[in-house]
């Protein structure tokens, strides 16, 4: 299975709000339209996360994309690749979905990243619907299961006790082709019970991306975080697939 994770943020014009709402009543609904009428070529699974705040470590001014402002984390899921891409060359995609994209993004700012799931932790139906998702890219030479278990240790064994648990976490390995630099390297989307928990985790994870507990694994100034309110447009079903609302 393929992970799909956009990055974005609101085009010029838009308030937040009117940007979230507008992904949920006109373009989300699109989406569902496409995967009830067209469920073989359609994503497989679809969630729209809306951030309400984030947090960067790069230097002021930058066109890093991790030094951007984050408005949505649009994630989509799908077979393979070549599934993914025929859904992309659709008639119903390029005709009704892309069009519609430039109404409420700012298409410039986009982060398109194939994650792979590599590990899951906790609850499968987690009771919270906020989400921290933190963004890791390697420092030089470094590899990438070395950063995994240091990140991971942090997550089930935090030096500060007083840190709520997190209900699930799913550890997501960015796709490249060899040779092919990236932005991000690894992405941490963890689930938490309240917006008081998300920050408490936020506040631990810029910490300790400027201290030696990270330091050996992860490029300088180059932790991104973003908090979001998880909203399940389609939440998947097994061939043949039928349509269908998620939470």
């Amino acid at each position: 299975m393929l992970k799909l994770i956009i990055v974005g943020r609101r085009r010029g014009g838009m308030t937040v709000a009117q940007l979230h709402r507008y992904m949920v009543d006109v373009h989300g609904a699109a989406v569902v339209g496409f995967i009830g009428s067209q469920p073989d070529l359609a994503p497989r699974r679809y969630v729209q996360n809306h951030i309400f705040v984030g947090s960067f470590r790069v230097p002021d001014g930058s066109n890093d994309p991790l030094a951007m402002g984050r408005d949505f984390i649009t994630q989509v899921w799908f077979d393979n690749p070549a599934q993914a891409q025929a859904a992309l060359e659709a008639p119903f995609y390029l005709q009704q979905l892309r069009p519609d994209e430039d109404r409420f993004v700012d298409q410039g700012s986009v982060l398109k990243l194939p994650v792979a799931v590599r590990q899951v932790l906790g609850a499968d139906k987690p009771a919270g619907g906020i989400k921290l998702f933190v963004f890791h890219r390697l420092a030089a030479h470094a590899a990438v299961d070395s950063m995994a278990q240091a990140t991971l240790k942090l997550w089930q064994s935090p030096p500060h006790s007083a840190l709520p648990k997190f209900e699930r976490l799913e550890r997501n390995q960015v796709m490249t082709r060899p040779g092919e630099p990236s932005s991000v390297d690894w992405i941490d989307e963890a689930w938490l019970a309240d917006e008081s928990a998300a920050h408490a985790w936020a506040t631990f994870w810029l910490d300790a991306a400027a201290t030696s507990d990270l330091a050996p694994w992860l490029a300088p100034q180059a932790c991104m975080l973003l908090m979001a309110r998880e909203r399940v447009m389609f939440a998947g079903c097994e061939a043949p697939c039928k349509r269908g609302l998620g939470r």
